[in-house]
């Protein structure tokens, strides 16, 4: 019998480049989008003792814009590198992507669902009935009569 040979796959130089670029890019979009999270965080509090309720309002609106793209950012990233990785047949960092995102799409999607509840609110419930109400009994108590 003749020894089979047995071939496996070849690790994408091109592709483990293209990991570890992105990679990079990630940590710096990271890095980016908390130093505006931090930015918002001290105009507000600078804003704090002007009270200055409009500016206040612009500012919390701006926090959850800032916020859904941290979120977003943060809860993607992890998942878009474990498919690099996973095509460039990189193992290791295969696994630590997949778990990295485990941990960090439950958080990054609980966040981006806080943001867009604060950026679109649930519009408010229909208000009461404006005229008078007549109730079984012939009892009435409208105003003016």
């Amino acid at each position: 019998m003749s020894p089979v040979a047995v071939t496996t796959p070849r690790r994408t130089p091109v592709l483990a480049t293209t990991v570890a670029l992105v990679t990079l890019a990630w940590i710096a979009a990271m890095l980016a989008l908390a130093w505006w999270v931090f930015g918002i965080g001290l105009e507000s509090w600078a804003n704090s003792y002007d009270d200055d309720p409009g500016r206040s309002h612009e500012l919390s609106l701006e926090a959850a814009r800032a916020w859904l793209w941290l979120s977003s950012v943060l809860a993607a990233g992890p998942v878009v590198l474990a498919g690099l990785a996973l095509a460039g047949r990189l193992r290791g960092t295969f696994l630590t992507f997949v778990a990295l995102a485990v941990l960090l799409v439950p958080v990054g999607t609980i966040g981006a669902a806080q943001s867009w509840r604060t950026l679109h609110p649930a519009p408010p419930p229909p208000a009461g009935p404006t005229h008078c109400v007549e109730f079984s009994g012939g009892d009435t108590r409208c105003p003016g009569g």
